[in-house]
């Protein structure tokens, strides 16, 4: 019987090139396991895929249902097919991550925030007593230790937010976040979407086992449906 940590045929995974020019963190998928080593899809970077050297040091971060996953390996070769392939080596040993909060999930979760105080605020203290203006917003992403918002207003890095994300239709959490860095910016018509990082503050133990429940069960779901 497969257990938890086995790769499944198109598991997400996140591939990580340690060193050289394309050094970065890049998303891939599970595609076999051959007596040469495991292949997975090469990252896409702007519709090429990429091909670092042989011998090239990777991570590889993965999911099961109830824990994560990593593993050290190193690029054995490029392969082609119908689409580009890497040849990777089997790892020695893999490590269930203890960190619960490295689990992260690409979902679309409606989100209403407060602004609580900003980094030139001279009176942040006194931020909670002044009449708070409710902005929308969804997720990217969730993990324990943040999300990736869309927003439709730039916050500067140590920006302190309130935020209420909702899970399922009658089930919302409340946190509180700080903004630690803007990824990109999209043009959308007469308006500009912001796509920020926010990390977590004092997440107690019940909101951060609703959170990883809700990201596990996702990914269940998703598994069945084949979409994972």
């Amino acid at each position: 019987m497969p257990s938890d940590r086995d790769l499944r045929v198109n598991q997400r995974m996140i591939v990580e090139v340690l060193a050289g020019s394309s050094a970065g963190r890049y998303k891939s998928h599970f595609v076999e396991e051959t007596a040469e080593g495991l292949i997975i899809a090469a990252p896409i970077v702007r519709g090429v895929a990429l091909t670092p050297p042989q011998g090239t040091l990777l991570k590889v971060d993965y999911t099961g249902d109830a824990a994560a996953y990593a593993f050290e390996s190193e690029l054995v070769r490029l392969q082609s097919r119908a689409v580009a392939l890497w040849v990777i080596a089997k790892p020695d040993t893999i490590q269930r991550m203890q960190r619960r909060t490295h689990v992260r999930l690409e979902v679309s979760l409606p989100v209403l925030y407060t602004i609580l105080a900003r980094p030139d605020d001279p009176s942040p203290e006194l931020s909670a007593q002044k009449n708070l203006s409710v902005y929308r917003g969804r997720t990217n992403d969730l993990s324990g230790g943040g999300s990736m918002l869309v927003i439709d207003q730039k916050l500067d890095s140590g920006t302190l937010v309130d935020l209420e994300i909702q899970l399922r239709p009658t089930e919302t959490i409340n946190l509180m976040g700080e903004i630690v860095r803007i990824i990109r910016t999209e043009e959308k018509g007469n308006y500009t979407e912001y796509w920020t990082g926010v990390k977590f503050l004092d997440v107690n133990e019940r909101e951060m086992d609703m959170v990883i429940t809700f990201i596990f069960e996702e990914q269940r779901r998703l598994r069945r449906r084949g979409l994972i």
